[in-house]
C-alpha cells in the first residue's frame, strides 16, 4: 500500500481524527462537487484547519468566486461541498518537504506539483471512501516541467468518475477573485474534456455520489485512464502550460532541483 498507513473510513493524509463537514440544502438542478481539503502541516497550524479561521473564510470566498466563474463560463450551477478540512498528518507532511526545490534565479522555494498529485492519486485508490476532489493547500508556489510560480495544478481528468487530486496556493494578500478563477480552471481541467465547453450533463455523475465507494471507470466515449498511464502523464505539460499562461504567474523554469 506504500509508505502511508490508512485508517478505515478516514481521509488518511489528515492529521485530525474526524472531518469537519458543511451541511448545505439541496437545490434541484445544482451540481454538487465534494472537496476534501488538506492543509500543508508544515505551513499551517491546527487552528487554521477550521472554517471559522482566516484560512477557512478565505477558502469559502474562493469557492464562491469559482462557482460564479463556472456558471459564467459553462452555464452550469455548481456547488462545492467541503467534505473535510484538515491538516496533513506527520508522515505526509514530511513527504511534502522532500518535494520542495530552492530557486536559483530569484525564485523562492517551489513545490513539485506532479510528485504531490501522483502520491495522493496512488494512495487514495486504497481509501474505502473518496471525495470528488482532494485539494492540498500550500503557501508555496508550484513548478512542473518547464514552468515555475504556478498557483494551482491538476493532472488527472476523471472528475465525477474517480477522485481527482489538486494543488492550490494560499494567497491571502492577492485578489480572492484571482484565486477563485484558478480553482474554477482547475475544475474544468479535471473533466474528461479538459476545458470548456463542458456538457451540462457531465456533472450529473457527481450528483450520484458525494463520495466514491470504489473506483469508477470512464465510459468508452471518453479518454481511457489508467493509474500512472502513459496517456495520462502526457497531459501534464499542456495543463500546466494553460495555467501558467492564463494566470500570468507561471514563468519559464530557471533553477536546479535539490
Amino acid at each position: 500500500i506504500g509508505a502511508l498507513t490508512f485508517a478505515l473510513f478516514t481521509f488518511c493524509f489528515a492529521a485530525r481524527a474526524g472531518p469537519q463537514t458543511v451541511r448545505q440544502k439541496r437545490n434541484p438542478g445544482v451540481k454538487r462537487i465534494t472537496i476534501a481539503y488538506l492543509l500543508n502541516g508544515n505551513e499551517f497550524k491546527s487552528e487554521d484547519a477550521t472554517l471559522n479561521s482566516v484560512v477557512g473564510k478565505w477558502l469559502l470566498d474562493v469557492q464562491k468566486q469559482a462557482q460564479l466563474r463556472l456558471k459564467q463560463d459553462i452555464k452550469v450551477e455548481i456547488e462545492f461541498k467541503i467534505g473535510s478540512f484538515n491538516l496533513t498528518n506527520e508522515e505526509f507532511s514530511k513527504n511534502l518537504q522532500t518535494w520542495i526545490s530552492m530557486g536559483s534565479c530569484g525564485s523562492e522555494s517551489l513545490m513539485h506539483a506532479g510528485s504531490v498529485l501522483g502520491e495522493i492519486k496512488e494512495e487514495s485508490t486504497y481509501w474505502p471512501s473518496q471525495p470528488h476532489i482532494i485539494c492540498v493547500l500550500t503557501k508555496l508556489k508550484l513548478y512542473q516541467d518547464d514552468f515555475i510560480n504556478l498557483l494551482g495544478y491538476v493532472r488527472h481528468r476523471t472528475l465525477c468518475y474517480t477522485s481527482v487530486p489538486m494543488l492550490l496556493t494560499y494567497t491571502p494578500s492577492s485578489n480572492v477573485e484571482n484565486a477563485g478563477n484558478i480553482l474554477s480552471e482547475l475544475v474544468l481541467n479535471s473533466t474528461a474534456s479538459g476545458s470548456s465547453p463542458v456538457p451540462k450533463e457531465y456533472f450529473d455523475k457527481c450528483n450520484e455520489n458525494q463520495f466514491f465507494q470504489h473506483q469508477y471507470v470512464l465510459p468508452s466515449r471518453h479518454r481511457s485512464v489508467t493509474q500512472n498511464g502513459e496517456e495520462e502523464r502526457s497531459t501534464d505539460a499542456r495543463i500546466g502550460t494553460t495555467l501558467a499562461l492564463r494566470q500570468s504567474e507561471g514563468t519559464r523554469r530557471c533553477f536546479s532541483d535539490v
